[in-house]
């Protein structure tokens, strides 16, 4: 979500380098304003440098209808949000 947020978070789970450029594989976690909210994106981020330390190039892929909202699980710290496919807390939607 492109907007002020509370919270964004990125979770790597395996890079791919080559050259000046590297794909990422993993997930983004924006927590929504008012903090009842996560959204949470799987997808493959690609990077480029132009040899001089400079960001060059910036891509995201992912499935817009992939995309996840879920409500942060009450029994996790302030800021965790929860992980998908984990039961949520009684009276959780």
């Amino acid at each position: 979500m492109i907007a002020p947020n509370e919270q964004i978070s990125f979770e790597i789970e395996r890079s791919y380098l080559c050259g000046d450029e590297v794909a990422d594989v993993g997930v983004i976690r924006t927590k929504l304003p008012g903090g009842r909210h996560v959204v949470v994106v799987r997808g493959v981020y690609t990077y480029r440098g132009d040899g001089a330390g400079r960001l060059a190039a910036l891509r995201a892929y992912w499935e817009f209808d992939a995309a996840e909202i879920i409500e942060p699980d009450k029994s996790q710290a302030p800021g965790e949000p929860q992980a998908p496919g984990e039961p949520q807390a009684p009276g959780g939607r």
